[in-house]
């Protein structure tokens, strides 16, 4: 429990974002309240050097804030958690680079094509300046 709190000394967040913090570490690695554990601490860093402690805290913090409860608060967080630093902005230019990479792709692939054929074609002519038919 020492480690949570020092995590907030070290980082000033206001006292229900505290809390939170501290649920969401419990949540993500009940080892903080079961005492010292090499591996378990190893993976309570992994998982905050991640951000994945830092991505739970703000979802449960969107579901504490929210003036209406959802009724199902598991997929309120099961959204929530996917979107957490993309917005659907992000989403729709990430989107819009996919389709212009592939037509990108396409067209270089078809152009690639044409340039192995007419390579083709001048490799097949024989030195001499002739034509090969």
């Amino acid at each position: 429990m020492l480690a949570g709190r020092e995590a907030h000394q070290e980082v000033a967040i206001a006292p229900v974002t505290a809390r939170i913090w501290d649920f969401s570490v419990m949540v993500v690695c009940k080892c903080l309240w079961q005492g010292p554990d090499p591996k378990r601490e190893q993976f309570r860093r992994y998982l905050e050097k991640a951000g994945v402690v830092d991505s739970l805290t703000s979802v449960l913090v969107s579901l504490y804030e929210q003036q209406e409860k959802p009724n199902n608060a598991l997929e309120f967080v099961k959204q929530h958690l996917g979107a957490v630093g993309q917005t659907s902005e992000d989403a729709e230019a990430l989107q819009q680079e996919v389709i212009d990479l592939r037509q990108r792709c396409a067209r270089l692939a078809g152009e690639n094509k044409e340039l192995k054929a007419k390579l083709q074609r001048y490799e097949s002519v024989p030195e001499d300046g002739g034509t090969a038919n």
